[in-house]
C-alpha cells in the first residue's frame, strides 16, 4: 500500500507539471476541478472532432441526446454510418480491462467495419476526457484500437488505444490509468458525462 501511495503521489506531481506546461492555465484548472468532482465531461464538439479525424472520414456530425450518441458519418469512399451508440456502462479493474460498452442502434449497423471505426474514435475522445492533458498524440502507423462485437454491443478496451498504450509504456503517469475507475457513462444535454471513482489512498 505504501508503494502504491508513493506511485500515485509521484504520478500526480508529474501530471501537474504536464498540465502546467500545456497551458492555458484555465484549461488545467478546469481539468483538475472535474477530477476532484469525480466527473469528466466530453462535449459534442470533442466527439465530432475525434470522429472527423478518424482514418477515411470525410465528414461527421455528432449529437449526445436522450441517452445516446447519434452519429452521421460519411467516408471518403462514399460509405456512410448513420446510427446511435448507447452507453451501457464500463468495466474497469485494477491491472485489468478498462472497457467501454456501447449498444448500436439499429442493431444491424453494428455488423459492418465502420461501426468499429466510429466506436474506436468515440472511445478515444472519452479517454482524452478521462485523462485530460496526459495522453500523448497518436502516431501514424500505430496498432489499431481493438473493438470486440457481441451481436449489437461493441466493447472497447481503452488500453488498446494507441495513445494509452504509449503512456502506459512510459510508466510513471501510466499508474493513473490503472487506479482510476469509471462508475458510469450517460449521454445527454450535448455531452458524455463520465462518473469517476478515485483511489482513496491519496493523502492517507
Amino acid at each position: 500500500m505504501d508503494v502504491l501511495r508513493s506511485l500515485i503521489r509521484s504520478a500526480a506531481e508529474r501530471a501537474g507539471g504536464t498540465l502546467r506546461r500545456l497551458g492555458p492555465v484555465a484549461k488545467a484548472r478546469q481539468a483538475l476541478r472535474e477530477v476532484m468532482r469525480q466527473r469528466a465531461v466530453v462535449g459534442e464538439e470533442e466527439l465530432a472532432s475525434a470522429v472527423a479525424h478518424a482514418h477515411g472520414v470525410r465528414a461527421a456530425s455528432v449529437a449526445a441526446r436522450d441517452g445516446a450518441v447519434r452519429l452521421d458519418v460519411t467516408f471518403d469512399d462514399g460509405d456512410r454510418f448513420a446510427a446511435s451508440l448507447v452507453p451501457l456502462g464500463a468495466r474497469f479493474a485494477p491491472r485489468g480491462p478498462k472497457e467501454l460498452l456501447f449498444r448500436v442502434e439499429p442493431g444491424e449497423s453494428a455488423r459492418g467495419p465502420r461501426a468499429a471505426d466510429v466506436a474506436a474514435a468515440v472511445a478515444g475522445a472519452v479517454a482524452r476526457g478521462l485523462w485530460r492533458g496526459l495522453l500523448p498524440e497518436d502516431e501514424d502507423g500505430a496498432p489499431p484500437t481493438i473493438v470486440d462485437r457481441d451481436d449489437d454491443v461493441l466493447r472497447i478496451d481503452l488500453r488498446t488505444l494507441p495513445a494509452v498504450r504509449k503512456l502506459q509504456a512510459k510508466g510513471g503517469l501510466g499508474v493513473i490509468i490503472d487506479v482510476m475507475e469509471v462508475r458510469g457513462i450517460t449521454a445527454d444535454h450535448g455531452e458524455l458525462s463520465i462518473q469517476l471513482e478515485l483511489p482513496n489512498v491519496i493523502g492517507k
